[in-house]
């Protein structure tokens, strides 16, 4: 639900910034950390998902290469936009009062605008390998489960079948 919610907020408005910035009400904390990764892979933008409760407002976000996260939450946390948070290069947590949503939203736009080159926006496919169609069976789907589970350290891979068209 949340993740639908999310895509149909980002979708439902054109982005002054180039992040995927959502927030909403009584959000699932233990969604909301999976929910910015999947949104991050969807539009290749860092993403910021947070869940308001009562007057507190609980987030994570998740970046792409190039940005660091971790940098942008603490200066965040300086200006006084948040009472909370931490995090590295590429995931962060953070808490702020729900009036500072909005100073918050424009000063992760900006702060984005400002270290993100139009370059390292535009997405980049990395594939591990080429399959035959011919090859793409029950028992290549078998193999690829034995390297379960996919995750950091050890992402799902990607092939590509060429000359195929997705219809």
């Amino acid at each position: 639900y949340v993740l639908l919610r999310a895509i149909e907020i980002l979708e439902g408005r054109p982005q002054k910034y180039p992040i995927a910035f959502v927030y909403g009400q009584d959000w699932h904390q233990g969604v909301i950390g999976i929910v910015a990764g999947k949104l991050k892979e969807r539009y290749n933008l860092p993403s910021f998902v947070m869940s308001i409760e009562a007057d507190e407002v609980k987030g994570s976000a998740r970046s792409i290469p190039g940005l660091n996260l971790g940098a942008l939450i603490i200066a965040a946390k300086e200006k006084g936009l948040l009472t909370k948070g931490g995090g590295h290069m590429m995931a962060a947590g953070f808490s702020l009062k729900a009036e500072n949503i909005e100073a918050f939203y424009e000063f992760a736009g900006q702060y984005v605008q400002k270290y993100l080159g139009e370059e390292q926006l535009t997405p980049v496919l990395e594939i591990d390998g080429c399959v035959d169609a011919a090859a793409v069976n029950l028992e290549l789907a078998e193999k690829l489960a034995m390297l379960e589970p996919y995750g950091a350290g050890n992402p799902e891979p990607r092939l590509l079948l060429p000359q195929v068209k997705v219809s």
